[in-house]
């Protein structure tokens, strides 16, 4: 769960706080050994890094 960690500050830094909290979220319900609400908050943070990666993907696309 470390990578969730890192997942979570990186994404943070670069301004993507859901899905830092949705990261931090899913360390939680590791180090807490719930294994359904790993799961759910799993499913989460995967619509979530697409929907950022999306974003991140858009923004490429805007001239300055």
């Amino acid at each position: 769960h470390q990578s969730l960690g890192c997942l979570a500050e990186k994404a943070d830094f670069i301004g993507l706080r859901g899905l830092a909290r949705v990261a931090h979220d899913v360390q939680c319900c590791v180090e807490d050994a719930d294994p359904v609400a790993e799961a759910a908050t799993l499913a989460r943070l995967a619509r979530s890094g697409e929907r950022s990666l999306a974003l991140l993907w858009d923004l490429q696309d805007v001239s300055i």
